[in-house]
């Protein structure tokens, strides 16, 4: 979970990620609370004096180089490389410097400016003062960003907690000219599941073009895709028993949930059509010898994928949990409903042409009994 604070004030910012970082740790669900400013750390503040500087022809310009060269590491000029690896090219004093220095020790550094030769102490032109600074400075579309970052707990539910950490944040009074959004897995979710659902769309799409395509009979495709429905009632159950969140791998597990119902749906119906058309029998008589017949395969191919994912609904992680939850119940559940409604669905489609037939089959018989 994460909090992006934005503002321009750093002290602004610092206050306010103290406050949410007060937050989430009280958060009974979060753990490893930390923020991305990493604290405080030491450092020395030079303040030129612009007359005594000039006088000497020492500008700020030189002066920052002055001391970039000797005590931060040199100045970058080019990057060589070696084969693949990038070798930088750093301009330094002679004199440079690493490690910790002190204020006494910067104040006695030789600084030289534009005439030759002329080298004073930098106490002479500045003075020194030890402050204390932001760890890191940090940017998000060209504007300061500070994030407060947690890891959920292994029992904790993501979407409950980050609803629970929102109502916190509407409380907090932030200081003025700071902002906060919402980062972590709502961010992404909010970013990346409206193309899995646009994706959702055009494979429902596809299933219902290659049914129609296959059956050669609207009326045959719109039962199976109506049974897509049956993938509601196991992911809702699956979800709400496991305690997971509707997330973007459930929604891929969805995805693969349809295509197996899609699966066992063609092998009923076809079957189905093949007693109808072939053997003569009614809708119902084909209806529910299909059901009996077709049962076992399908309870074996759903039997095999629910169990293909028992590891992941075991291991109930936040990631691919969802995911295998989806699919275990999802199968199961569905079965049922296959083997129950698909066929009732069929007969109730054909239940006029068996009426028609039967209506025939009687008119011939009282023929044939008047002839008689």
């Amino acid at each position: 979970m994460e909090v992006r604070l934005f503002g321009e004030d750093l002290n602004a910012l610092q206050e306010a990620s103290d406050s949410v970082t007060r937050i989430m740790q009280h958060m009974e669900e979060l753990t490893m609370v930390c923020s991305s400013n990493e604290g405080t750390t030491p450092g020395l503040e030079v303040i030129m004096h612009s007359d005594e500087a000039n006088r000497m022809g020492i500008n700020r310009t030189l002066l920052s180089l002055n001391l970039a060269t000797r005590y931060i590491g040199g100045l970058p000029v080019t990057t060589i490389w070696e084969g693949d690896y990038p070798l930088s090219v750093n301009l330094k004093d002679i004199n440079s410097m690493n490690g910790n220095i002190s204020s006494i020790d910067l104040g006695n550094a030789m600084v030289g400016g534009i005439v030759p030769r002329l080298n004073v102490p930098l106490r002479q032109v500045a003075e020194v003062e030890p402050v204390w600074n932001i760890g890191s400075i940090q940017h998000r579309n060209g504007m300061r960003i500070v994030s407060v970052n947690a890891d959920l707990k292994r029992w904790a539910n993501n979407n409950d907690a980050t609803d629970k950490l929102i109502e916190h944040m509407k409380k907090l009074q932030l200081p003025n000219g700071v902002t906060y959004k919402i980062g972590g897995q709502r961010a992404d979710d909010i970013e990346t599941i409206p193309q899995i659902f646009g994706c959702l769309v055009l494979s429902i799409a596809i299933i219902a073009f290659i049914l129609i395509f296959h059956f050669k009979n609207i009326r045959l495709a719109m039962i199976i895709f109506l049974a897509l429905s049956f993938s509601v009632p196991g992911t809702a159950l699956g979800i709400w028993i496991m305690g997971q969140a509707m997330s973007i791998t459930s929604i891929l597990g969805i995805v693969s949930l349809m295509g197996i119902i899609v699966r066992n749906g063609i092998i009923m119906i076809d079957y189905a059509e093949e007693l109808r058309i072939k053997h003569k029998m009614t809708a119902k008589d084909a209806a529910i010898n299909a059901a009996k017949r077709r049962m076992r395969p399908i309870f074996l191919t759903s039997a095999a994928a629910s169990m293909g994912v028992i590891p992941m609904v075991l291991k109930n992680n936040p990631l691919w949990g969802p995911m295998g939850v989806v699919v275990c119940f999802g199968t199961l559940v569905s079965m049922v409903f296959i083997v129950t409604m698909i066929p009732v669905a069929y007969w109730m489609i054909f239940r006029i042409s068996d009426n028609k037939k039967k209506n025939k089959a009687n008119k011939k018989n009282l023929q044939a009994i008047s002839l008689k």
